[in-house]
């Protein structure tokens, strides 16, 4: 789990967020992104899944904590490794 802290804590229907605490990444929250209308709509959608707040808190937040959270989830999708589902066949020699 990323710790977010907010530098400029983020109030909704009388509900103070003062920091985000994003999980890792599933193929779930990677279709959320690829159905958005676009790619910034897509962005602020996973950031919210991902610190399992509404959605309305990430469009509050300051634009450094923004940009602070999309550097957060760029370093989470950076660190993703991509293994092939099957093993690689062996060469035979002829």
């Amino acid at each position: 789990m990323t710790k977010i802290t907010l530098s400029v804590p983020v109030e909704l229907d009388g509900t103070t967020f003062t920091e985000l605490n994003l999980r890792r990444i599933n193929l779930g929250d990677i279709e959320t992104v690829v159905a958005s209308t676009d790619e910034m709509s897509g962005l602020v959608a996973l950031i919210a899944r991902l610190a399992n707040v509404p959605i309305e808190v990430v469009r509050l937040m300051d634009l450094v904590d923004t940009v602070g959270a999309m550097d957060a989830v760029a370093t989470l999708l950076a660190g993703m490794s991509v293994k092939p589902a099957l093993p690689k066949a062996k060469r035979t020699k002829r």
